[in-house]
């Protein structure tokens, strides 16, 4: 049992989180998902996204096989099923739905990421913090815009770069599950309109997948972020109509020399 389930309780307590961040597990053998504490299949077809909302809101551990989707766009994006020969990746099922063109909507399919079909038969989801688990392949997080904003900074605290986010449309477990399942870093996406109306995720929500190994890294840098003074959530705000000088130059003093200098009609090559 790794160290996961604390990190994930950390991450919780510093973004006062609505929901529970979320561990995803894919099995090659069906029967393994029986072998998870408290595993719950349900009666009906349900899509990727409605699991999802019924195990980070009511804390639930779910389990399907292909047999427990009604959507063919998940068994494909989770390699539960081979992508068929004809009509989809031609644009053929999707035109004049998001897209005018067949070729526009063949783009569209082709861009899509997917888990590659023939590996694994069965997925699991449960809250981290349950423990039920052991080594998830991608810990998925709702937040506010803020709350996933201080996430990412947190991440960037330490061996700092650049994040990058991909919107491909509708499907947007793809652009953040898959892209992290095969990246091994944390992707950003809007929740697409199939989330939001079969899989109930709020309007204020976004979404962020991240290795389960970085857990312990957002933690530390919400740690850090906290220690600094920098920022923690919720975020006070300061307003509008005041100038922020006098707390920006408690954070970065040169900038006050900087300020200074302008002012006068000056742009100094060098802040110091």
């Amino acid at each position: 049992m790794s160290n996961y389930k604390e990190a994930a309780e950390e991450v919780q307590r510093y973004l006062r989180l609505r929901t529970y961040p979320l561990g995803v597990k894919l099995f090659e053998k069906a029967e393994d998902l029986q072998k998870v504490e408290k595993i719950r299949t349900w009666p009906q077809k349900l899509s990727f996204c409605q699991y999802v909302t019924l195990a980070r809101t009511t804390g639930w551990t779910m389990g399907f096989t292909v047999q427990g989707l009604g959507m063919p766009a998940c068994m494909f994006m989770l390699g539960l099923a081979p992508l068929p020969e004809a009509g989809l990746l031609d644009g053929e099922s999707s035109v004049r739905v998001w897209m005018g063109e067949q070729e526009d909507a063949a783009r569209y399919q082709q861009s899509l990421p997917r888990i590659s079909f023939g590996k694994y038969n069965a997925v699991a989801l449960s809250p981290v913090t349950s423990g039920r688990l052991d080594d998830p392949d991608v810990v998925l997080i709702y937040g506010t815009p803020g709350q996933l904003h201080l996430l990412m900074n947190a991440w960037q605290w330490k061996d700092y770069q650049r994040l990058e986010f991909f919107f491909s449309g509708e499907g947007s477990c793809a652009d953040s599950l898959v892209e992290c399942y095969k990246n091994k870093r944390p992707y950003l996406s809007i929740p697409c309109y199939g989330q939001r109306r079969f899989g109930h995720v709020q309007e204020d929500e976004l979404e962020i997948a991240v290795p389960p190994s970085h857990l312990q890294k957002i933690v530390d840098g919400l740690a850090a972020l906290r220690k600094a003074g920098t920022a923690t959530y919720p975020i006070v705000n300061y307003g509008p109509m005041v100038s922020p000088l006098p707390v920006i130059t408690m954070v970065y003093p040169k900038i006050a020399k900087y300020i200074a200098a302008v002012e006068k009609g000056e742009f100094p090559m060098k802040i110091d």
